[in-house]
């Protein structure tokens, strides 16, 4: 055997100091090199896997800031758009709110419309399909506002459809209203004025048309209603008027005329007292005054005439 030792492999580090300190010198064994390369080469790889994952987070946390800005915008937008709706909807509850009391009106005026019919407008709205959105003829801010929505908010465009429906129909509804309260108003008047209702309870003794005279007994024409009642009894206004003359005439007796517009007048003779005088004003169905037998008459009775344009009429085709 050989008496020498084999040397083992073995690399120096020498560590030179910049001030002319000692030079130190480090001896490490070759065996460290592929350790180390190693060791070195699982940092380069761990470093690089944390920059890459170090970048992705970066990337992701710059995504969600602009995806929470563009979210607090739209929050935003639509916070803006609600608030307008709002507003619009106030309004319209306001309009709505008007019409229907022009309704109630309506209803007032004449006693034979049905109340539920107008006790809201929904019926007149419900003929129409609501729109969804960007109709022509819709108010230009409610368009820019409401139907330009980037987010396709259906609740908020249908609820804009509605706005605009309802902001193209209410004034012409309005308008209908308005015109229906004239009319309405007016056919009221006529009616009031339309000699419509007995003006005394009793038995008819002699209608309208030729027939023989009681007292002369000749054949002539009859140009009222002679209603016989009791001496005393109320005789009523058979419309609304004003009263033309309260006096007493050769044959009529105590006589009233009435003159009610609308080309009606009416005429009550044979009257035992006035309960009006000339120029007052009487509504249908007031007391004006009694039976009576006065003038040419044979007992007590009320001679009752209506006139249309001046001219006597059959008094029966009023009546109910």
């Amino acid at each position: 055997m050989s008496g020498k030792k084999t040397k083992k492999r073995a690399f120096t580090v020498m560590v030179i100091p910049h001030r002319g300190e000692k030079v130190r010198s480090i001896r490490l064994p070759t065996v460290l090199l592929p350790v180390s390369g190693i060791i070195l080469l699982g940092l380069i790889i761990a470093l690089a896997g944390w920059s890459k994952s170090y970048i992705a987070l970066r990337e992701e946390a710059v995504r969600t800031t602009e995806l929470a800005s563009e979210l607090g915008a739209e929050n935003r937008k639509l916070n803006e758009e609600v608030d307008l709706l709002a507003r619009e909807t106030a309004d319209l509850k306001e309009r709505v709110s008007g019409l229907h009391k022009l309704g109630v009106k309506i209803t007032e005026i004449i006693d034979d419309t049905d109340p539920e019919e107008i006790e809201t407008l929904g019926a007149f709205l419900g003929e129409k399909t609501p729109p969804t959105g960007g109709e022509e003829g819709a108010p230009a801010d409610l368009k820019r506002t409401l139907l330009e929505s980037r987010g396709g908010n259906e609740q908020v465009g249908e609820t804009a459809g509605n706005i605009v429906l309802l902001q193209s129909v209410l004034p012409e509804q309005k308008e209908a209203l308005q015109r229906l309260i004239k009319e309405a108003e007016e056919y009221r008047c006529e009616l009031e004025a339309t000699p419509s209702i007995w003006p005394a309870q009793g038995r008819v003794s002699s209608t309208y048309g030729l027939r023989t005279h009681p007292i002369t007994g000749r054949r002539e024409f009859h140009y009222g209603l002679d209603i016989a009642a009791p001496m005393g009894d109320p005789v009523f206004a058979a419309a609304r008027g004003e009263v033309t003359e309260a006096a007493y005439r050769r044959g009529l007796g105590n006589v009233i005329i009435i003159e009610h517009g609308y080309s009606y007048s009416t005429l009550y003779a044979h009257l035992s007292a006035f309960h009006v005088e000339e120029g007052d004003h009487v509504e249908k169905g007031e007391e004006i005054g009694c039976i009576g037998s006065t003038g040419f008459s044979t007992g007590p009775h009320l001679h009752y005439e209506v006139h249309q344009n001046g001219a006597p009429v059959d008094p029966e085709k009023f009546l109910p």
